[in-house]
């Protein structure tokens, strides 16, 4: 699955299907928190140019 960024209400929530644990060890040093119910990691809006930065460095793709 391809990693899916998108903004919904003041918040990036990114979706990336299958457990990659490069990912989640960046997401977790980015202040990104895991939304259980949506299965998506969730960020702050200033921080898509990292979010987009570390999806194409770790899955070799991101929203453009």
């Amino acid at each position: 699955m391809t990693p899916e960024l998108v903004e919904r209400g003041g918040r990036l929530i990114v979706s990336t299907g299958l457990l990659n644990i490069a990912w989640v060890g960046w997401a977790n040093t980015h202040a990104g928190k895991w939304d259980a119910g949506s299965k998506a990691w969730v960020f702050r809006p200033d921080q898509r140019a990292a979010v987009e930065e570390a999806l194409r460095e770790i899955f070799g793709e991101g929203e453009e």
